[in-house]
């Protein structure tokens, strides 16, 4: 694990397992158990993110038909969506594309949970 993932958990550590337990106020405690989360997922996700990043990349390229970034490829998925651009055949390859790149996101972030979908 890189130095700057080990920091994010030491930190994410220290929130949730040090301070929180000794914050009365349930709305503080509340924030630091989000804020060590949020640096849980980070330190997780960041090693990972460059492949994440490519397999969406490459699966809305594949049903849009189109090159460019992740989040150009989501904009435009989004504007044609709204456009009512897209067949029904693309709009149900464009969700199967989504469902596959934030489970593989899940995954990473969680791989505790079970994202096995039977019929799916």
């Amino acid at each position: 694990m890189a130095e700057s993932e080990l920091l994010l958990q030491a930190v994410a550590k220290f929130l949730d397992a040090e301070l929180r337990p000794v914050v009365t106020d349930p709305g503080l405690a509340f924030r630091a158990r989000v804020a060590a989360s949020l640096l849980k997922s980070l330190a997780l996700e960041g090693p990972a993110e460059p492949r994440l990043d490519a397999e969406a990349r490459a699966g809305l390229a594949s049903v849009l038909g189109g090159d460019g970034t992740r989040a150009e490829l989501e904009a435009d998925l989004v504007a044609r969506l709204r456009a009512g651009a897209l067949d029904a055949r693309t709009q149900a390859a464009a969700r199967a594309a989504v469902r596959t790149a934030l489970r593989a996101r899940l995954k990473v972030t969680s791989p505790e949970l079970d994202l096995d979908e039977p019929g799916k």
